[in-house]
């Protein structure tokens, strides 16, 4: 569904080498990242220095702007490269707005929880489909940074597509499986950091909301009874 006749030929321009960062592996067991920290966080800067050849690289190809999706994602979940926060946030709006000649949405999107039945959590949560996971981590950089009320709007953002993603098992974290070192997104899970943020601005009646509402899942994994308790002492928020 590419038109490469749109924004330009891009035959001279060359790959983006941030891409190196996530290569052309596939999701699976036992890969993970053979770049340094130091080489990724210097090819992300180029990435900056040179946005607009960089997109222009991408063009109209899904299967370009994929790869950047995926790498965006590696920076955060295996680097804890918090630069990476703008990158995320053009992926997320190029992948909503890019459009063919012919007015058609070039990138292919799906929620994990529809995407399920071809596979396990673990795997769907990084498919490039599931490109409004990159608002959860957008939405992780900034509650680490202490931006608790920008924090909220990106999970806000995430929970816009995944409304009802309550998976039965949620694997444990595990530092060295590079799908495995962040928390895998859920609804629950972003409601409950929700309520998280709103206690910690002093909103405890939106904490308390937003933890009531984390428990309304059946099959939530993480009980946030001691958040609500602590948010129902101060609700006057």
């Amino acid at each position: 569904m590419s038109d490469r006749s749109d924004r330009s030929d891009r035959g001279d321009l060359p790959e983006p080498a941030l891409l190196q960062v996530w290569g052309g592996a596939e999701p699976r067991a036992g890969w993970s990242p053979s770049a340094p920290a130091e080489a990724a966080r210097g090819w992300l800067a180029e990435w900056y220095a040179g946005e607009a050849a960089a997109e222009a690289w991408i063009g109209l190809d899904r299967e370009r702007l994929e790869r950047a999706v995926r790498t965006a994602r590696l920076l955060w979940a295996w680097y804890g490269i918090a630069e990476v926060a703008r990158l995320q946030e053009r992926a997320i709006h190029l992948a909503e707005t890019l459009k063919d000649s012919g007015g058609i949405y070039i990138y292919w999107r799906s929620t994990i929880r529809d995407a399920l039945w071809e596979g396990p959590i673990v795997q769907m949560a990084w498919d490039p489909r599931c490109v409004h996971v990159l608002a959860w981590d957008r939405a992780e950089i900034a509650e680490q940074a202490g931006q608790d009320r920008e924090a909220i709007r990106w999970y806000l953002r995430f929970l816009k597509e995944e409304q009802h993603l309550d998976p039965v098992e949620i694997p444990a974290a595990d530092p060295a499986d590079w799908r495995l070192r962040r928390p895998i997104p859920t609804t629950p899970g972003a409601l409950r950091r929700i309520g998280g943020c709103h206690l910690r601005l002093g909103e405890g009646a939106a904490a308390l909301e937003a933890q009531a509402a984390a428990l309304s899942f059946v099959w939530s994994a993480g009980s946030p009874f001691g958040e609500m308790a602590e948010a129902a002492g101060g609700r006057g928020g």
